[in-house]
């Protein structure tokens, strides 16, 4: 595995410095469906008996090619960890503003995950078959692009054959090795010549920040505090306005059930993603909220699920700032307990 990563950065590196048109990004999927756990919510077991990953980390390397105005083409080949995989796909992108376009294509997906084994006929068939594990899918997604930084937002579906199905959203960083990105949208400048009236500069405005990317570290089963949890807990805002911030946030949410014989209580995960929203009284107190869509636990709705609390944030460097926060259960569990826990981010903004 390392070996592979090191040959995408070093043949990354190398396509920068001849071309203008490749990027490189890191993709974080969330998988679901048969191949990570059955009918009944029971992960998928692989070959040491572990339940199957239902995340993965994918490391891309992609190429640009203008088509006409909006309109591009992108070519990428991708390297999953995690759940295994390996996407080789070919999007079409549009361009709605100078900053945010729409994209949708298709590709072939290489499961290399060692849990997934291809249907097959049954032994002594008369004719014998095997699946492959080279499956064809189609995504689409939106990209906001900042300078040379974008994220995006995407949805795979992979496979969906009836007997075994899987689909992935997926949340993405990319870089793009030509510097800023450039302006679909508006023409380019003619040239113009300067008035004989000498004009005074205006005056600095420092650029609005439209996008808070955060994570906050957690303590672990082990009663320690987990660097896992960095990337875990990675939350991604847009600010609709100067106070307010909305978006998602990867942090599980987790409940506990009552035994029915009177034993421990059992924790399960309702929600693997959550929104998250968020209201600045100055630039650095804030209250926050958040919230899964959904609740995968059958006796515990969504609207039980729901924190709330405000932090405080200090500017370190630049746009990178350390976060205190505290939160709690707005409705108390089943001990009667809400749940109330400091914790300690990184946040920066773009």
């Amino acid at each position: 595995m390392k070996k592979t990563i090191t040959l995408l950065f070093s043949v990354s590196l190398a396509l920068s410095i001849s071309a203008q048109n490749f990027g490189l990004g890191m993709d974080y999927m969330i998988s679901s469906g048969t191949i990570i756990e059955d009918d009944d919510g029971v992960p998928v077991k692989n070959a040491d008996g572990d339940d199957v990953s239902g995340s993965s980390a994918v490391l891309n390397l992609n190429y640009t090619h203008n088509l006409y105005k909006e309109l591009d083409m992108i070519g990428s080949v991708g390297y999953g960890m995690g759940f295994g995989l390996v996407p080789m796909k070919l999007n079409m992108s549009y361009g709605l503003t100078s900053k945010m376009d729409v994209n949708a294509g298709m590709g072939m997906y290489i499961i290399t995950d060692d849990s997934y084994k291809p249907a097959k006929s049954i032994d002594g068939a008369e004719e014998s078959w095997k699946g492959s594990s080279n499956e064809f899918g189609i995504d689409f997604g939106v990209n906001y692009q900042m300078n040379a930084i974008g994220i995006g937002l995407g949805y795979h579906m992979i496979k969906g054959d009836g007997n075994n199905t899987l689909n992935a959203f997926a949340v993405g960083v990319s870089y793009a090795f030509g510097g800023e990105s450039k302006d679909k949208t508006v023409p380019k400048e003619k040239k113009v010549v300067a008035p004989k009236k000498v004009i005074a500069p205006k005056k600095f405005v420092a650029p609005k920040k439209d996008f808070i990317v955060t994570t906050k570290i957690r303590i672990d089963k082990n009663s320690e505090y987990s660097i896992q949890s960095l990337t875990n807990n990675l939350s991604f805002g847009f600010m609709i306005t100067e106070k307010i911030m909305t978006g998602i946030t990867m942090s599980d949410v987790t409940t506990e059930l009552k035994h029915a014989d009177g034993l421990e209580n059992t924790v399960k995960t309702a929600a693997e993603m959550q929104l998250i929203g968020r209201y600045y009284h100055t630039q650095n107190l804030f209250a926050q909220l958040t919230a899964p869509w959904n609740s995968d636990v059958k006796s515990v709705s969504a609207t039980e699920l729901l924190y709330f609390g405000g932090g405080y944030s200090i500017n370190v460097l630049d746009d990178l700032k350390i976060e205190g926060s505290y939160s709690m259960l707005l409705k108390t569990d089943v001990n009667g307990d809400r749940k109330g826990a400091w914790h300690l981010g990184l946040a920066h903004e773009f």
